[in-house]
């Protein structure tokens, strides 16, 4: 197939447009602002070949499958004057639904809610906490390490971290 020159023409105008415009959005990330609040929408897609969707099992078939993880997430963060004493707050939610083509009974979903909170007294002492969910759910038990023999067992569960911090800013 020869391409004409009109046709070479348009597709080096459309690559040069891509070449200006990704610099610009890369730039305009993380600036939605609400007031003091910034928020980060992300959306994220990931296919994934795997040629044995039932891991290692002894004996199993091994047929292969392809999988597709659509993963979303916002997060809000508190924004306060750098430097400023005060409260700092940030929360987020990230949903990823995983989905085979072939085996569609594995289809499973994560998801993880995260939240701190910080606060700093005018001596620059702080004082955070933060908690952490991930609710998990795996087909055949290949992604959580939670026991040797799981594997093969289509796991479910949840993890809760709640965590204390305390330091001195020197600034």
């Amino acid at each position: 197939m020869k391409l004409g020159y009109k046709s070479v023409l348009c597709w080096a105008v459309v690559i040069a447009l891509l070449m200006l415009y990704c610099p610009l959005s890369a730039d305009a990330q993380g600036n939605i602002k609400v007031g003091r609040f910034k928020v980060l929408p992300t959306a994220k897609y990931e296919i994934k070949y795997d040629d044995n969707v039932f891991s290692a099992l002894e004996g199993a078939d091994k047929p292969d499958d392809v999988i597709h993880t659509i993963t979303g997430a916002i997060a809000i963060e508190y924004i306060k004057s750098e430097d400023a004493p005060g409260l700092e707050f940030k929360a987020g939610y990230e949903v990823a639904p995983v989905l085979y083509t072939d085996y569609d009974s594995n289809n499973y979903t994560k998801q993880k809610f995260e939240a701190e909170i910080k606060y700093t007294l005018p001596s620059k002492i702080w004082i955070g906490l933060k908690d952490t969910y991930n609710d998990n759910e795996d087909p055949y038990g290949t992604e959580r390490d939670s026991l040797d023999d799981d594997e093969g067992i289509r796991t479910t569960g949840y993890d809760n971290t709640f965590a204390v911090s305390a330091g001195y800013n020197k600034k």
